[in-house]
């Protein structure tokens, strides 16, 4: 296994937004406008209807400190399901091909059946890659927050399974797999050993916002306030991300590229605002980033500033 980072060049980066920034026509055909992304990333999505949680009061579902740019959600994966997202990919790929970019579905499941029926439609879609979300904890059951996939590898395995089976892999689209900002040595091998052993693996996304987190704003109110289904208690506790995990993101993609095999592909995830940011990671072996937190705050002219940005030893090194 390769120890020693792997440098991609400037001109071979994949850039992105991340999950759950872009989610209608409108916001693909801006992001669209962005001069460096490689792709569009579609979702989150599920198989069914999704409402998602709901504001208890102003706090609500979302907040962004704006300075200190670490931000709070809760959003439960609000969405219209499938069935609508089968309607709205055509329109969306072709936009997205229109400008030379790849259009991706981020797909979130409460079962291996989910995720395989998910990814197949999506595929039958002809979208160009299926983004496997094994790391939401922001949905609600009756005991709490839903299971994270990515905290266990056999269910992992179940659902790579699930969707080998139900996917036809004759086609295009690509599976990558979106995992948990835990930094757990041994749950992160156990998880490169199933990715790599799938065999359908083609990128891991490292990683997704931070779960099981309560922070407060200036005014010592809480940054989240929703409810979960039915269920009237107002529960204040969320996923942290933005400048929260900048300095844990290099970190876990060095972790995950140090024990993957080199087909499998690491894209950075988290905190990222500037091109130092995206650099500490790609130095670590990412072979690209991807942005939601800033993306949300800034539009797609972050992408466009983080390339803009990256430092002059990173650029003069590929021109040598």
């Amino acid at each position: 296994m390769t120890t020693k980072p792997r440098i991609t060049p400037v001109d071979r980066l994949i850039i992105r937004n991340g999950a759950g920034s872009i989610k209608d026509q409108t916001a693909v055909d801006e992001a669209c406008r962005s001069g460096v992304a490689t792709g569009i990333t579609v979702g989150a999505g599920t198989v069914p209807y999704t409402r998602g949680n709901l504001p208890a009061k102003s706090e609500g579902t979302f907040f962004i400190h704006q300075t200190a740019l670490w931000a709070m959600n809760s959003l439960g994966l609000p969405n219209p399901g499938i069935d609508v997202w089968e309607e709205r990919f055509p329109h969306m790929i072709d936009a997205a091909h229109g400008h030379g970019k790849l259009l991706g579905f981020n797909l979130s499941g409460s079962s291996p059946q989910e995720y395989g029926e998910g990814a197949r439609r999506a595929a039958r879609c002809r979208v160009d890659y299926v983004q496997l979300n094994l790391s939401c904890k922001n949905q609600w059951g009756t005991a709490g927050n839903k299971p994270v996939a990515a905290e266990h590898p056999d269910l992992v395995v179940a659902i790579l399974q699930e969707v080998e089976r139900q996917v036809h892999f004759g086609s295009s689209v690509e599976i990558e797999a979106k995992v948990a900002p835990n930094d757990d040595p041994q749950l992160v091998a156990d998880l490169c050993e199933v990715f790599a052993a799938s065999g359908i693996v083609k990128r891991v996304i490292v990683a997704n916002a931070r779960g099981g987190r309560r922070r407060v704003r200036d005014d010592g109110t809480d940054a989240l306030a929703f409810t979960a289904g039915d269920d009237p208690t107002v529960i204040h506790i969320g996923a942290e991300s933005g400048r929260a995990l900048t300095h844990l993101t290099p970190k876990l993609v060095e972790m995950y590229y140090d024990r993957l095999p080199p087909s499998i592909g690491v894209i950075a995830l988290g905190g990222i605002f500037d091109g130092n940011d995206a650099y500490e990671s790609i130095k670590c072996g990412a072979a690209g980033f991807e942005c939601t937190t800033a993306y949300f705050q800034y539009g797609q002219a972050i992408l466009n500033a983080v390339v803009g940005t990256l430092p002059d030893e990173y650029i003069q090194a590929q021109a040598a």
